[in-house]
């Protein structure tokens, strides 16, 4: 499962997180945070493809994903594209972005509109 959390509001934001993690059973050791300013994307998809550890899910959260902006990488993009289209079904990844609007014209975007 593969959520995008986007806007200014972080009370929300944290909500919403907080929500997909009641529904799915995860505990706090099952939960891995990432901040996309300060590590690659790479580092994160393989974290997301191996299995979880101590439970049947895990979660992955990855701050400042800038990847829906139009100034993003674009290899960057292309890692993440190959995985949205192929995730692993025992990782629930949450992307957030704080901006209020994203680049809906981007390939990206509109695969993970698809794959919803």
């Amino acid at each position: 499962m593969i959520y995008l959390l986007y806007g200014k509001n972080d009370y929300l934001i944290n909500n919403e997180i907080k929500k997909i993690k009641d529904k799915n059973n995860i505990t706090n050791d099952d939960i891995s945070n990432y901040d996309l300013n300060e590590i690659n994307i790479k580092i994160i998809l393989d974290d997301a493809v191996s299995l979880p550890l101590f439970s049947e899910k895990k979660l992955i959260i990855v701050d400042n994903c800038n990847l829906f902006d139009t100034t993003s990488k674009k290899e960057d993009i292309s890692v993440l594209e190959e995985y949205l289209l192929n995730p692993n079904s025992s990782t629930i990844l949450i992307l957030i972005n704080h901006n209020e609007k994203l680049d809906e014209r981007k390939k990206i975007f509109k695969i993970l509109k698809e794959n919803k």
